[in-house]
């Protein structure tokens, strides 16, 4: 259940992300298009503010001097007639100066406005989790939630079957927990069932942070106002009163914070609430070990080692899963330039006890080569060819310096095609999306995704 809910989550993100990359590649280019016809004209109005203010640029006022010429300058009334120079500048809206910052505004509104619908979008999909979840809590625990709870006896008779009446009552449970701010469903959380949720950590800081930012783009025209001041001390930031009436933007930075922030977040949550549902445990292990090795790959080291820190300090965890969750913790750091941070504990841990695969990973921490290619020529020669360790040395993320090294290239061109080898689990769930988008004309293949209305 957990695993599902994370990699629906994680694909909603992903989604997100796809959305505002897509917009970073289109929208500015069409924005700056349209705000340079007016260059003219921006530059004019900026040159007479300039010229105000006693300080115009020479550069800018070179440049506006070819197409007009100044009749009037009165700084008391801030005022500058003027007249074009250039034969039909007077009717030309791009020379226009209050159409000119109108297209300006335009613009920095178009920018604000999809950024901070990123943001709220974000929040929707972490606000459908956390109501999922707590469906699952009340289910599991209705004694928590529902023992003052009644139905009227005309709802009884309108429901369907007992099913549909035990949908409402949760539903109607959780969409009045829903109505509270993110504070209450922590206290819901721990003093209901003992999880407690950090607000130590970053990561949850940065997404406390967006919660309220959220909350002031759409119900106070993105001003700051008391409540988001209160929001902040809770999570130990302190904003000035002054502030009050202030906005807050949002940038493509802003946005990748959040998702990142959001993520982790939603991990923190459900590895917390594994103290209720124990059943859970090993796939929602799984899914965020996996989670953690893809961030690895895509050099997201800073939420890969909060993944990684939260697998090795589980203590339901089996003894290789913790092994591999640290060596995996300790390896954002050698990528993140950390190194020095850690080397101690590295040199420290004893790999006797281990497998070939954990006591390769620790030398490669620790950039002992000539260990390693001892190893490999054991583990690679006429009589043995270990196929399932060549697929980890060629994926696993801490080996990928020791894939640079002149011995490994050897060893790889020498067998091949036990290097060659790739793996992959099949999914069966999503077989139906593939053959929905998979054409076939005569042989010819082609993969089309639309959306279709629904019938």
């Amino acid at each position: 259940m957990f695993d599902k809910y994370l990699d629906f989550y994680i694909l909603k993100m992903d989604s997100i992300k796809l959305i505002e990359n897509t917009i970073e590649e289109n929208i500015p280019n069409k924005i700056n298009k349209e705000v340079e016809r007016y260059k003219d004209a921006i530059l004019m109005d900026l040159y007479f503010d300039q010229l105000l203010s006693g300080e115009p640029d020479k550069e800018i006022e070179e440049y506006v001097k070819k197409y007009i010429v100044i009749n009037e300058f009165n700084p008391e009334e801030k005022k500058i007639n003027y007249k074009f120079i250039r034969k039909g500048d007077k009717l030309n809206k791009y020379k226009n100066i209050e159409e000119s910052r109108k297209a300006v505004s335009k613009g920095f509104f178009t920018m604000r406005t999809m950024y901070n619908n990123l943001l709220v979008s974000i929040l929707i999909e972490f606000e459908n989790i956390v109501t999922g979840l707590f469906k699952e809590l009340i289910t599991k625990i209705p004694d928590a939630y529902l023992n003052n709870t009644s139905i009227s006896y005309a709802n009884i008779i309108k429901s369907q079957d007992i099913a549909e009446i035990k949908n409402t009552i949760i539903s109607n449970e959780v969409d009045s927990i829903m109505r509270e701010n993110i504070f209450t469903w922590i206290k819901e959380l721990e003093n209901k069932h003992g999880i407690e949720i950090s607000l130590e950590n970053e990561y949850t800081r940065n997404f406390i942070e967006a919660y309220f930012r959220r909350n002031i783009i759409v119900h106070n025209d993105s001003k700051i106002n008391h409540d988001y001041i209160n929001g902040m001390k809770k999570i130990k930031r302190t904003i000035s009163e002054e502030s009050i009436g202030k906005k807050v933007l949002c940038t493509k930075k802003y946005i990748d914070k959040v998702i990142e922030s959001s993520i982790y977040f939603v991990i923190y949550i459900m590895n917390q609430m594994l103290k209720v549902f124990k059943e859970e445990n090993e796939n929602f292990t799984n899914a965020i070990l996996n989670m953690g090795f893809e961030k690895i790959k895509s050099e997201e080291y800073s939420l890969a080692r909060e993944i990684f820190r939260l697998l090795k300090d589980n203590k339901t965890l089996d003894q290789q899963t913790k092994i591999y969750s640290l060596i995996n913790f300790w390896q954002t750091y050698k990528w993140n330039n950390k190194y020095e941070e850690v080397e101690k504990e590295i040199n420290d841990f004893d790999i006797s006890a281990y497998e070939e695969l954990i006591k390769l990973a620790i030398y490669a921490l620790r950039d002992e080569y000539d260990s390693i290619e001892q190893i490999l020529n054991n583990e690679f020669n006429d009589e043995k060819q270990n196929e399932d360790l060549a697929i980890e040395l060629e994926d696993f993320p801490i080996f990928k310096e020791v894939r640079k090294q002149q011995f490994y290239i050897n060893l790889k061109e020498k067998y091949a095609d036990i290097f060659a080898i790739k793996s992959a689990l099949i999914d069966e769930e999503s077989e139906g999306e593939r053959k929905e988008i998979v054409k076939n004309s005569k042989g010819k293949f082609q993969v089309t995704m639309s959306i279709k209305n629904e019938e």
